[in-house]
């Protein structure tokens, strides 16, 4: 058996793997949409597993860390909208060497993001909104390179300042709202040129929005109200033509709207 698919059922009950660990050859596995209880468990057994789906169930306790099993070939894992808590441990980053997606959003996820997410060279995704993780990012975040694609660390308590996010150049989506991260925008993020979201709403951001934003002409979402924002609204914001959505308000913004 190579592909298991259970999604969108009414399973109940979880023995922490059971028969999936008798199953080598198994590469994708869908249990997403039931209400599965119990916990994560250890995988060690599913070698060949690409796909591993648990996502929008009632699974509980913490993502094993030295023992969750699968790594070289594990590409795609969702864990959203559980009850998970815990930290995500520095291991289990580790030993994911091919993943691409990892999406754990919507659960009780505690802790720093770890040091080991700069070891995740073909991640695409990441996924860790409404959370409970805090801390500083860590400067390895930033040194993922041109795989990473989409950033959504919306509602969790992140703080410091945002790092210099330059190396993430092919970075398509990056939300943050809803944190405590504070001081200016980095210029770094004027240079990513694929953004098509900026969230970074609801935060502690301060001074101005430079003329370096209208370099962001792909750009189609911009949130960035309810920080400490000041000056004048740059007029290069007219350059974004694809610009659909703006949200600027509850800010501490001046000057002529027209010049704007």
């Amino acid at each position: 058996l190579e592909n298991a698919r259970f999604s969108f059922n009414n399973i109940q009950g979880f023995d922490g793997i059971g028969i999936w660990k008798q199953l080598p050859n198994l590469k994708e596995l869908h249990l997403n949409h039931n209400n599965i209880t119990g916990f994560v468990g250890d995988w060690g057994n599913c070698e060949s597993l690409v796909v591993l789906d648990l996502s929008h169930n009632q699974i509980t306790g913490t993502i094993p860390d030295t023992n969750f099993g699968p790594g070289k070939a594990l590409k795609y894992v969702y864990f959203t909208d559980n009850l998970i808590s815990g930290p995500i441990g520095s291991t289990f980053l580790k030993n994911l060497v091919s993943l691409v997606k990892l999406d754990a959003a919507y659960n009780q996820i505690t802790g720093t993001l770890p040091n080991e997410v700069g070891t995740l060279s073909t991640l695409e995704t990441l996924r860790l909104t409404q959370n409970r993780m805090m801390g500083p990012l860590p400067p390895q975040l930033y040194s993922l390179g041109p795989s990473l694609k989409i950033l959504d660390l919306d509602n969790n308590g992140f703080s410091g300042q945002i790092g210099d996010i330059g190396k993430l150049s092919n970075l398509e989506t990056l939300r943050m709202k809803e944190n405590d991260f504070v001081g200016a925008i980095p210029n770094s993020v004027y240079g990513l040129t694929n953004l098509k979201v900026l969230d970074l709403n609801t935060n502690r951001l301060t001074e101005d929005i430079p003329t370096a934003m209208g370099k962001l002409v792909n750009l189609e979402e911009l949130f960035l109200n309810d920080n400490r924002l000041a000056g004048q609204i740059s007029p290069e914001l007219s350059n974004l033509q694809k610009l659909r959505l703006v949200n600027l308000s509850n800010n501490v913004f001046v000057g002529d709207m027209d010049a704007a």
